[in-house]
């Protein structure tokens, strides 16, 4: 379940607020563990298969190798920054996805809050009477 709380907030459909998070379904993290059958056995195929990728450039290129190395690294480093920022992007969306998913549920509305324009629902929930 661990996983599931680090992780679970992304997916295909990240930035679409009325779809439920991975986290939000039970079952979520054991399915995509089924189908990838051993997630470690296909991570030791893929690290075998990228250092032998990167022997034959050495072997093929061995004076560009060091410069192709500094660039991989350098836009590694890029996607990496550009997938933390997108996370976090995407956990705003889930807060987001919350306030309006009990709002419906404090107006009876259900998912179909999820329709109209976020400026909408908070006109409503402004003239909604306290509790």
């Amino acid at each position: 379940m661990d996983g599931v709380l680090e992780w679970g907030h992304r997916s295909h459909d990240e930035f679409e607020i009325h779809d439920p998070r991975p986290a939000e379904a039970p079952g979520w993290l054991a399915t995509q563990l089924e189908a990838l059958a051993d997630p470690v056995a296909l991570l030791e195929r893929q690290a075998a298969a990228r250092a032998a990728a990167w022997d034959r450039l050495v072997a093929a290129h061995p004076r560009r190798a060091r410069r192709i190395e500094r660039r991989l690294a350098r836009l590694g480093a890029g996607a990496r920054a550009r997938e933390q920022a997108r996370s976090e992007m995407v956990r705003a969306f889930w807060v987001m996805r919350a306030f309006v998913s009990r709002a419906g549920e404090l107006m009876s509305s259900g998912d179909d809050l999820f329709f109209p324009p976020i400026d909408d629902v908070l006109r409503v929930l402004a003239a909604r009477p306290r509790c």
